[in-house]
């Protein structure tokens, strides 16, 4: 029994006390509870009374009928309130709530909220005018608002004395492109009024393959949604912010045993709620307080998260709030107990419990064990930190888990004079000190950030000695040729516009004053960076980048290098960065579903300072070399460089999601993880997908081999060796293979090492067969493709055709999908990728690029090799082009039909690009008809588009 032998606590004048708690604490009932099933007056398989039947078999104590508000169906009906009352009837012992999967706007039935009614003479009527009013489904306008009113109009007109309906957001992230999208919505539902308690930790389907029907691109983790089950997610993230919703919610949504194999209520799925009784009325409190917990399996019975504070009348239990003086030590408990068998009557028994703890700084498992035999399970001993802290705990059993609510620790300033939050200095001062704070608190990280600063200060000390020296008082050769320094300015421009939109997107603003917009900022999280959480601060080191590159290689490119580029425009460079990155992560406060961080403007900052310092070091030499491909007229050259900026890309590649790892037991730890291996072929299998991955390996050392064949030998000089060719490829893959081994999520393998090196000798002697054999126009040294006409042209329709089959597999057509996905085939543009996850989002961007990149190249040899006159060329490459994008936009609505594909008008523009970038490197290499020894060689292809 809950706080049982808990007496002898005592509230202490001025310490701790109950913010928020639970009135029938000691006093309630253990009601095992499924809160969202179908039956035949939706979609279901079966009868009111035949679920409730079943239900009532598995152990449940409530039950609700949720059928679906659609208003071509018949819940909410006279028919669906008499079918309820009826089964009432049959089954007395049972808490039968009324109830509906509403279809929330604004998303026109892409997402569900069960709404709990209280029971009453009116339950019918107002299901029936709640679903006719406010369902979403088949409306001519989806707007936001109509959510809104709609809460608002269940909180009044639902009233029953103190009792008000519940609804609680299922299958949060079935749907959803990012698991924190749903941050933003539940932020608004919530600041409308109290009536959305929470959303379902653990979606239905359980019996479904992919299990809960995730079929979009996140799947579950164990079984529950990556809202609830990642640390640090969705979940933790709107706690963080003071929101207490709950996700300790295990529902089976059940439709049919069969068909879509779904276990029924209790039979597999439990959320078990400790309410003030066994009515109508105690479900709803309890759902409302957060008193529950929810497990898959029957692992466990009676589970408690109980925190105890010297001075508090009793333990806070699960969806209680407390305030403790500053500097207090509190003690959270978790204990259960364990049924001997569980569902399927094997031996039950729990493997591991954890504790986690969301403060200001982020969500951190502060302890993970096995649970001790005697006592309660886990036992720890917490200092509270200033600004407050939530504890939730979860347990497992095989790949079975429990999840309990959490319990919140406020801590109180007793006499502290308030602080105006109009104030416009404090906010400074205080983000700058967050700033500061977040920047230390990334230890393995922040060696990176003094290392740029160090090696800023090295560069202004070699540059300001050399300047004295005289050694550098010159101004370098001026170039016409790209890039110069209004190419670096516009690049510079657009990648600040890239970040701001990349940070913004999708532009769902939220109305606030800019004095609640500034408290909101002071209060941005800064959060601590464990393995899984570096990839974010990577990718925000990367935003900057090339955004301080270009601009400071826009103030002093071409110019004398003197002690002003270093001690002037550097700073002022540093500056505009900085600036950016406040205003970028201000404007995520009026973002819904963005989340404003400390963290992220630490990591820009030192994203900043490295492509400061990149360009003080190499940026003339970089710019040097960019200009060598527009300059040189040999074939060879133009290979050297081509093949110089694949391997820099693929160096590049091999280091995402730079979740940077550096202490020795990180490395264990990927070892352990099986992110290691060191015998060849040790993690290899025969199966089709391992095959294919094997010979990427191979082909993407290709170039590589053919890299160290021809670089830095010099045009007249002969290749390199084959042997000193191999030698040098395999010190490169081993040093990739070697910086990989610091990238958490990257695996280093030694089978890799071994198909690399094949990769490179296959390189090795393509490249030297080449020379021998090729034949060229005798002008330029560039291949005449003009006799191949009709083979470019088929090679072309071909890999048309490839394409066609590669993103429509594997063909499983539905076309009553295409409703559903019309509207977000018109989503903001890229707003699909931003709601990816970073990794996942880089890496699509270049495959889809490079795959379209060699269309490009096959549109620019066919045009070269069907027309003799540059005009005609360039009338071809237009038509072949336009072509290619209607090829680009046809894929994207051909997976308007297909059941697991995520069409997006996005990816169109990402294949146009590509097809682009293909075209212009490809017209460096084709022969034109028009070139001669006299011609100041072709042009780039693009002025014809």
């Amino acid at each position: 029994m809950i706080l049982a032998g808990c007496g002898g606590f005592r509230t202490t004048p001025g310490g701790p006390r109950f913010l928020r708690q639970v009135e029938w604490a000691g006093q309630g009932v253990w009601l095992k509870a499924d809160t969202h099933t179908h039956t035949q007056f939706s979609d279901g398989a079966h009868t009111i009374a035949e679920v409730a039947a079943q239900a009532a078999r598995y152990g449940c104590n409530v039950l609700a009928i949720t059928d679906h508000a659609d208003r071509n169906l018949s819940a909410g009906t006279h028919e669906y309130i008499e079918a309820i009352k009826e089964a009432r009837r049959q089954y007395p012992e049972m808490v039968l709530l009324a109830g509906l999967e509403w279809n929330i706007p604004p998303h026109d039935g892409n997402e569900h909220v069960a709404v709990l009614f209280p029971d009453g003479p009116a339950e019918g009527q107002i299901l029936a005018d709640f679903k006719d009013r406010f369902d979403d489904l088949g409306r001519e306008e989806h707007d936001p608002t109509l959510a809104d009113e709609a809460l608002e109009w269940l909180s009044t007109a639902t009233a029953t004395g103190d009792v008000r309906p519940v609804a609680i957001y299922e299958h949060p992230g079935r749907k959803r492109q990012s698991s924190k999208q749903i941050v933003g919505d539940l932020r608004r539902w919530r600041a409308v009024n109290d009536i959305m308690v929470g959303l379902s930790g653990a979606p239905g389907h359980q019996g479904m393959e992919p299990i809960g029907s995730y079929r979009s691109r996140l799947k579950t983790v164990r079984r529950w949604d990556p809202t609830v089950a990642n640390v640090g997610d969705a979940w933790d993230t709107l706690l963080e912010k003071g929101i207490d919703v709950w996700g300790a919610y295990a529902p089976s949504d059940f439709h049919d045993d069969s068909g879509l194999s779904d276990y029924w209520p209790g039979q597999f799925s439990e959320t078990w709620l400790y309410a003030p009784d066994r009515t109508v009325k105690g479900a709803l409190q309890a759902l409302r307080a957060g008193s529950f917990f929810a497990s898959h399996g029957h692992i466990v019975r009676e589970v408690e998260l109980l925190v105890e504070a010297e001075g508090l009348s009793r333990p806070a239990m699960a969806g209680e709030s407390i305030e403790v003086p500053p500097g207090s030590q509190v003690t959270a408990r978790l204990q259960f107990q364990t049924p001997s068998t569980d569902w399927s009557g094997q031996a039950n028994g729990i493997d591991e419990v954890a504790l986690i703890a969301i403060t200001d700084e982020g969500a951190n498992i502060l302890k993970e064990a096995r649970p001790l035999s005697e006592g309660p399970a886990m036992t720890v001993t917490l200092d509270v930190p200033e600004r407050g802290l939530v504890v939730r705990a979860r347990g497992r059993r095989n790949s079975l888990m429990f999840y309990t609510n959490p319990v919140r620790i406020v801590v109180g300033q007793p006499g502290a004079p308030p602080v105006a939050s109009h104030s416009i200095s404090f906010p400074i001062r205080a983000a700058a000190r967050e700033i500061w704070k977040s920047a230390r608190s990334a230890p393995p990280l922040i060696s990176m950030f003094y290392v740029s600063v160090a090696a800023i200060m090295l560069v202004v000390v070699y540059k300001v000695r050399g300047s004295q020296r005289g050694d550098d008082t010159s101004p370098p050769t001026r170039s016409h040729v790209a890039p110069r320094r209004l190419h670096y300015l516009l690049l510079a421009f657009a990648f600040a516009a890239f970040v701001i939109y990349g940070s913004w997107v999708p532009f769902d603003f939220e109305p606030l004053s800019f004095a609640e917009a500034c408290q909101r900022f002071v209060d941005a999280p800064r959060l601590k960076l464990p393995i899984e959480g570096r990839t974010d601060f990577g990718t925000n080191v990367l935003l900057t980048v090339p955004v301080s590159f270009c601009a400071l290689a826009a103030m002093t490119c071409d110019r004398a290098r003197r002690w002003d580029s270093i001690l002037i425009w550097s700073p002022l460079a540093v500056l505009l960065c900085i600036v950016l990155s406040i205003v970028v992560e201000f404007g995520q406060v009026y973002c819904r579903a963005r989340v404003c961080s400390y963290n992220d403007i630490a990591a820009q900052l030192l994203g900043t300072l490295v492509g400061v310092a990149l360009w003080n070091v190499a940026g003339q030499k970089c710019t040097t070399w960019l200009r060598r491909f527009r300059e040189t007229r040999a074939s060879r050259g133009r290979w050297e460089w081509l093949l110089q900026a694949y391997f820099v890309g693929l160096v590049f590649c091999s280091l995402l999601p730079f979740d940077l790892i550096t202490r020795p037991k990180e490395v264990y730890r990927k070892y352990g993880h099986g992110r290691i291996v060191l015998v060849p072929f040790a993690d290899f299998s025969a199966d089709p997908g391992a095959c294919y991955a094997l010979a990427a390996d191979v082909l993407t050392y290709v170039p590589v081999g053919m890299l160290v064949t021809l670089a830095f030998t010099g045009e007249q000089r002969p290749l390199r060796s084959r042997l000193a060719s191999v030698f040098w490829g395999l010190l490169l893959v081993s040093g990739i293979e070697t910086c990989q081994l610091f990238v958490y999520s990257r695996f280093t393998s030694a089978t890799q090492m071994v198909t690399g090196t094949v990769g490179v000798l296959a390189g090795v002697i393509f490249w030297h067969w080449r020379e021998r054999t090729r034949g060229s126009d005798g002008v330029t040294g560039r291949p005449d493709h003009r006799g191949n006409r009709w083979r470019w042209a088929a090679a072309g329709l071909l890999y048309a055709g490839f394409l066609l089959a590669y993103f429509w597999s594997p063909y499983d057509w539905m076309p009553a999908a295409v409703s559903n996905r019309t509207q977000t085939f018109f989503d903001i543009p890229i707003s699909n990728l931003f709601w990816s996850e970073n990794f996942n989002a880089m890496t699509q961007v270049i495959r889809k690029g490079v795959l379209f990149g060699l269309l490009g190249a096959l549109v620019e040899n066919t045009a070269t090799a069907w027309t003799t006159t540059v005009a005609a060329r360039r009338g071809l490459r237009v038509a072949l082009f336009f072509l290619a994008c209607l090829l680009s936009v046809g894929i994207e609505l051909g997976q308007l039909w297909l059941t697991d594909a995520t069409p997006s008008l996005s990816d169109a523009f990402v294949y146009i690009t590509g097809i682009l970038f293909g075209i212009v490197v490809a017209s460096k290499f084709a022969f034109s008809p028009a070139e001669s020894v006299h011609s100041k060689g072709p042009t780039l292809g693009l002025s014809a588009l």
